[in-house]
């Protein structure tokens, strides 16, 4: 499926054509964000958006946060009907050992 099919099928979930492109390349890529991301792909002028936007998916339960340091949140994408409209329910397995660490 290419980026711009999973785009689309993300609308109507209830997020704007922004943020269901953001929505396809976090869970395409990493399932993990910070808020920083969502300003750094949307632009300087979506700025503005992001809290709007990341209560949403929290309003949504889309995602769940957790705080990281020095008043940063790490969001993840864990929501079910996000991976079926991707055709992809399987997606997030193992996506909890992204940040794994080895024993040494």
């Amino acid at each position: 499926m290419t980026l711009d099919e999973r785009v689309d099928r993300v609308p109507e979930l209830g997020y704007t054509e922004r943020e269901s492109r953001f929505l396809a390349v976090a869970g395409s890529q990493r399932l993990y964000f910070l808020r920083s991301s969502i300003h750094q792909s949307t632009g300087a002028a979506a700025a503005r958006a992001a809290p709007s936007f990341t209560a949403k998916l929290l309003r949504f339960d889309h995602a769940s946060v957790g705080a990281v340091c020095h008043n940063a949140h790490l969001f993840h994408l864990h929501a079910k009907p996000l991976y079926e409209r991707w055709a992809s329910p399987k997606a997030a397995i193992g996506a909890s050992s992204a940040f794994a660490v080895k024993p040494s």
